[in-house]
């Protein structure tokens, strides 16, 4: 005997105002694990290990190369307008347990409309074995880019690139965790 399951969907609309506020943030968090391998990465598919939500570098020889999608979320009233949106502060936290190479990301924003890019950049520094905190943005000590435009990102979307060195005498680096925080006015 078959049982027939029927679920029923209600569309619920929210606006602006119940879900967020002018002046309002929206911090994202993800997994290493959502990170893909860049094409021309040098190391190759096998060398790219997805373990415990992370993804690591098991490559003797060649650096990887990912990108990381992040959101970039807009809150809307039904049929109305938008609120607009722009980065408040972009984190990642990485494993870097080579000696000779660091860890370089950089939060990224495109615009479709003018096939720009915007970043802002960081190195890990000195190796560890427990993850390293890069602060790409706002500014901070160290970092490189042309990263004023993050802030006026309208249509725009966000994503991370990094670059992890190969193992070291055994010990592998990698993205442990990326986070972005948009501020909404």
């Amino acid at each position: 005997m078959s049982k027939l399951v029927v679920f029923f969907i209600f569309p619920v609309a929210l606006s602006v105002s119940s879900v967020a506020s002018a002046d309002s943030f929206y911090r994202d968090g993800y997994a290493g694990s959502a990170c893909v391998r860049r094409s021309s990465s040098a190391a190759t598919s096998s060398d790219f290990t997805i373990s415990q939500g992370r993804v690591y570098n098991w490559s003797t020889t060649s650096t990887l190369t990912v990108d990381c999608p992040a959101l970039n979320l807009q809150y809307c009233e039904w049929g109305g307008a938008c609120m607009q949106a722009s980065i408040e502060n972009a984190r990642a936290f990485v494993l870097d347990q080579n000696y000779d190479q660091n860890v370089y990301c950089e939060v990224r924003t495109h615009d479709p409309d003018t096939d720009s890019f915007f970043y802002a950049s960081k190195s890990s520094s000195g190796t560890n074995s427990t993850a390293q905190q890069l602060d790409l943005f706002p500014s901070t000590p160290g970092m490189t880019g042309n990263a004023s435009n993050l802030y006026d990102t309208g249509e725009n979307y966000y994503y991370f690139y990094c670059v992890v060195p190969p193992v070291y005498s055994g010990a592998v680096s990698g993205v442990m965790t990326y986070q972005i925080t948009n501020r909404y006015y």
